[in-house]
């Protein structure tokens, strides 16, 4: 059974409570994001999030996990996901529809491009983005970032993908932006497995705000050698 790297108990936590999470282990988001979240925010509950590029209420979703196991809630936005679309015919109407399976989260299907950002609270505990192609994920960020703060951020950059020709400007001009707006950057070019035998794609990068999530926890998942690949089992847990 995995452990945090570093968890702290907090007395508060009746419904769930952290020596749970202290070995819990599952995630539903492709690379760990949810749990990376979990860590963190070191368990919160009734947190809340925004979610650009939501695609999946609950298998490959970051949020499913916080809203499902610590009551959070928030806005989800996805231009074109469909729960109807062949791939998903697999699953039950109820894993795969927004508002069957997602009652706490309200789902927007439009463009994040031109969403409204302005009308939304100012800060939310975590913000995903990935949207294609990463240009865009680039503008939506610095669109987000004029009206809100955020107290985890996992963006998705696709510096792995050779015939994106703006994916390394894209990685690098958002870590100068949170860089700038004092965002601290945890994990960086996060993997995931291309598949059992093949090599890793790297496409995310992990970030944090010490406002918000405490020094102490920020240096115990801090991972920033560049030669290294990063799971995220290796990232969150010993």
């Amino acid at each position: 059974m995995y452990r945090f790297k570093y968890f702290v108990d907090n007395l508060d936590k009746i419904e769930f409570p952290v020596a749970k999470w202290k070995r819990w282990r599952y995630s539903f988001s492709q690379a760990g994001q949810d749990l990376f979240v979990v860590a963190m925010l070191q368990g919160k509950t009734n947190g809340t999030f925004l979610e650009l590029g939501a695609s999946q209420p609950k298998y490959s979703n970051n949020t499913y996990l916080l809203e499902n196991k610590l009551n959070f809630t928030g806005i989800s936005i996805d231009i074109e996901y469909e729960d109807s679309i062949p791939g998903n015919n697999h699953l039950d109407i109820a894993e795969r529809s927004w508002p069957l399976c997602r009652p706490n989260t309200r789902y927007f299907k439009c463009d994040a491009l031109t969403f409204d950002y302005s009308r939304l609270p100012n800060h939310f505990d975590y913000l995903q983005v990935d949207i294609d192609p990463s240009i865009n994920n680039l503008t939506v960020l610095e669109k987000v970032l004029k009206t809100q703060t955020f107290s985890v951020i996992t963006f998705e950059h696709d510096i792995w993908n050779t015939d994106d020709k703006d994916s390394k400007l894209v990685k690098e001009n958002a870590q100068c932006i949170l860089k700038n707006l004092g965002y601290e950057l945890v994990v960086d070019n996060v993997a995931i497995k291309s598949g059992p035998d093949g090599p890793p794609i790297f496409f995310e990068d992990w970030y944090a705000n010490p406002l918000f999530v405490p020094k102490q926890v920020i240096d115990s998942y801090k991972w920033l050698e560049p030669s290294d690949v990063k799971y995220f089992k290796d990232i969150l847990f010993q």
